[in-house]
């Protein structure tokens, strides 16, 4: 397996892991998108709950590491600002963001266990989660924000 680091490769797999927090979540292809600034009730979809990730920049490390991977592998280190819109319904007789909320729970412990060799994710760190203002009244979003450490190891 290549280990790549790119910034494609980091979004796939934080969108994986994202979809992987919640049974509400899968199919990944309709619950968790790529494009941040998703208009969701413009969207193909109208099951909630709906996440849209956005990701970057990125920082280079390489000078803390001095482009060593491992005992045998040069690369650089990147750490990737990202963040994920957690959209979902309000259940009536609740707090308005209860449910958008647990989910984001869910999502940032899947998060924080993660990490994934195919892509070079070896850890999230530094990750928060605040409200935001409802697109509509029965919608609650939450944002989760934080940075995922990679390795870019050369080819």
């Amino acid at each position: 397996m290549v280990i790549r680091g790119n910034l494609v490769d980091v979004k796939d797999a934080i969108m994986t892991h994202i979809s992987e927090a919640d049974v509400s979540l899968t199919p990944k292809a309709e619950h968790v998108f790529p494009k941040w600034n998703l208009d969701v009730w413009e969207s193909d979809t109208d099951k909630m709950p709906i996440v849209t990730v956005r990701v970057g920049p990125a920082n280079i490390n390489e000078t803390a590491y001095g482009r060593m991977l491992g005992s045998a592998t040069k690369g650089t280190y990147a750490t990737f600002y990202f963040t994920a819109h957690v959209h979902h319904e309000i259940a009536s007789g609740t707090e308005p963001s209860t449910t958008a909320m647990n989910l984001a729970d869910k999502i940032i412990t899947k998060l924080e266990k993660s990490e994934d060799e195919a892509s070079g994710i070896v850890h999230y760190s530094g990750i928060t989660y605040r409200e935001a203002s409802g697109m509509h009244n029965n919608l609650a979003r939450i944002i989760i924000e934080g940075y995922v450490f990679v390795r870019r190891p050369f080819s």
